[in-house]
């Protein structure tokens, strides 16, 4: 259903574009994680975790001009988080290699980091997330 609409969007926004002036912006990339809640777990854990992730290492990337978090309806078994991720138009940096400088100072022990990124993948397996990248557009 999500690929559905997600076409039809598309299929409107090029028949915009061709019928009036436009611009591209910065690059949009938008991961949909999946969050299912383990038996001993708990979505307070989860958000909590999250936000470590978030303030530590994503907003404080240089690439990103800006991160957003959107959350689905929490009272189902599997929750979806999407992140909108808003890339600077000029990096100079690859922002895996600026993520992992960010790790290595929030958690500068190897089995700090390998605990905590244990914890949220209880939660969140990254063999289910969804990847898109757009380019932010306007229409004049």
């Amino acid at each position: 259903m999500k690929r559905i609409i997600l076409s039809l969007f598309l299929s409107l926004v090029t028949i915009i574009c061709r019928s009036q002036e436009y611009k591209e912006y910065q690059t949009v990339q938008i991961i949909v994680h999946k969050i299912i809640i383990p038996e001993n777990g708990s979505l307070k854990e989860v958000l909590d975790l999250t936000q470590q992730w978030t303030e530590n290492v994503l907003r404080k990337n240089e690439n990103f001009e800006n991160i957003q978090l959107l959350i689905s309806d929490t009272a189902k078994d599997t929750i979806d988080l999407m992140v909108l991720y808003k890339y600077k138009l000029d990096n100079s940096r690859n922002t895996n290699e600026i993520n992992q400088e960010l790790i290595s100072k929030y958690w500068p022990e190897k089995d700090a980091f390998e605990d905590f990124i244990n914890r949220l993948h209880a939660y969140i397996n990254p063999k289910l997330n969804e990847r898109s990248v757009f380019r932010e557009l306007t229409l004049d």
